[in-house]
């Protein structure tokens, strides 16, 4: 099992959001576990930005 992860989104100290992703070898699945972005940057696409940086870290996965 490859484990949780977590990408966040920053701007210099100012931190956008954070994803946190689980990625299963075995049966080959990811599962978006959590996705939390700032209220003052939600509606921008920080959301957007950060589950296709998840995808990206698992582009084989379902």
């Amino acid at each position: 099992m490859a484990g949780i992860g977590s990408i966040q989104l920053r701007l210099g100290h100012t931190t956008f959001g954070e994803v946190e992703l689980s990625l299963c070898s075995i049966d080959r699945r990811a599962i978006l576990v959590h996705v939390d972005i700032e209220e003052k940057h939600r509606r921008r696409g920080a959301g957007s930005v950060l589950v296709a940086a998840a995808a990206a870290r698992g582009p084989r996965y379902q």
